[in-house]
């Protein structure tokens, strides 16, 4: 046994990739969760993918027979949130989908298409020409803009992978010549920050479990957390090497994770 898993009381996991790859269960999933709760240890579900809401996510764990309510999950869009409560924002112009922009107004910011405090930008499955370009308008007119997560493709079903919001934001940045003023989700630490508010723990007794080795991997070397890597996802095993983030565990999938606990 690992002995960087000894003293873990609450797992992070990362969804898509790591817990399913669309609406595909991966084996061994709910086995590893059921045995997390038999032994106590708590977790959470974190995604970068902030183009659906917490409910959504809770209703599609539980339609694959994992049991989860609104507040097991936490997004990329929680994170945006924390940052824009740093800020003295009030409007967004919001590129991303309803979910995304009903959870930011949920928040109590106004959504809007005239001048805003900043652009908003997520991973907008539901994007189209014209919001893009207003978009790079105001940003052309140096309206800020932040993004919820670096992640540059979603994994799918049969091995292939989507555009995510890292490639919304390449775009921007080259029909614009502009950086993000921040991107928030994960590898930023406002994610674990939230855990450690929700749970009490310390930066010791968390891990993080994910596909990715530039956002999941990365948050455990910049949050000074646990990192778990599954092959279910993204990343291969190759890739570790070329990698500045390096896991502390690699694994084929999370049906290897029970094998690996206390």
């Amino acid at each position: 046994m690992p002995a960087s898993l000894k003293n873990i009381k609450t797992f992070l996991f990362d969804m898509d990739g790591t817990i399913y790859l669309g609406d595909n269960i991966l084996p061994g999933a709910k086995q590893a969760l059921e045995t997390l709760a038999k032994k106590g240890i708590c977790f959470f579900f974190l995604t970068n993918n902030s183009s659906r809401s917490p409910k959504y996510y809770a209703q599609k764990l539980n339609r694959m027979g994992i049991a989860a309510n609104e507040q097991d999950i936490i997004t990329s869009t929680h994170s945006l949130i924390t940052y824009l409560k740093t800020t003295h924002a009030k409007k967004l112009f919001a590129l991303g989908t309803q979910d995304f922009k009903d959870d930011l107004a949920c928040a109590g910011y106004e959504i809007t298409d005239q001048r805003p405090d900043f652009v908003a930008v997520g991973f907008d499955t539901s994007l189209n020409y014209q919001s893009l370009a207003k978009a790079t308008q105001f940003i052309d007119d140096n309206v800020p803009y932040i993004a919820s997560h670096p992640d540059v493709r979603c994994p799918i079903e049969g091995g292939k992978f989507i555009p995510d919001c890292g490639s919304i934001i390449a775009l921007i940045k080259a029909a614009t010549g502009k950086d993000c003023t921040m991107i928030t989700g994960k590898p930023g630490v406002h994610m674990v920050q939230a855990v450690i508010e929700k749970t009490g723990n310390s930066l010791h007794e968390l891990a993080i479990v994910g596909d990715r080795l530039y956002t999941d991997i990365a948050l455990g070397v910049s949050g000074s957390i646990t990192s778990v890597l599954v092959l279910s996802g993204e990343s291969k095993k190759e890739d570790i090497a070329a990698s500045p983030y390096k896991p502390d565990l690699v694994l084929d999938g999370i049906f290897q994770l029970e094998r690996n606990l206390p």
